[in-house]
């Protein structure tokens, strides 16, 4: 049986994937929470500012304000 990239690395850092419900706070309420405030106080704001010509550009500034929001 082959394992898919995602169960591979899963199984050699011996995490446990689970599913929860989508758009579902009682469940999965930490992630939902980050992905609100991903797009109040990062996507929101970063489209008023710029035009991304690509993902990549975006997604650099993305984890440049991860970094900064830890």
């Amino acid at each position: 049986m082959k394992l898919t990239q995602l169960a591979w690395i899963l199984a050699i850092e011996d995490i446990d994937h689970s599913r929860t419900k989508t758009k579902s706070p009682q469940t999965n309420r930490i992630a939902e929470r980050f992905h609100k405030t991903v797009l109040d106080e990062f996507y929101r704001v970063a489209f008023r500012k710029k035009i991304y010509a690509s993902v990549a550009e975006l997604q650099i500034d993305l984890d440049a304000w991860v970094v900064s929001y830890k």
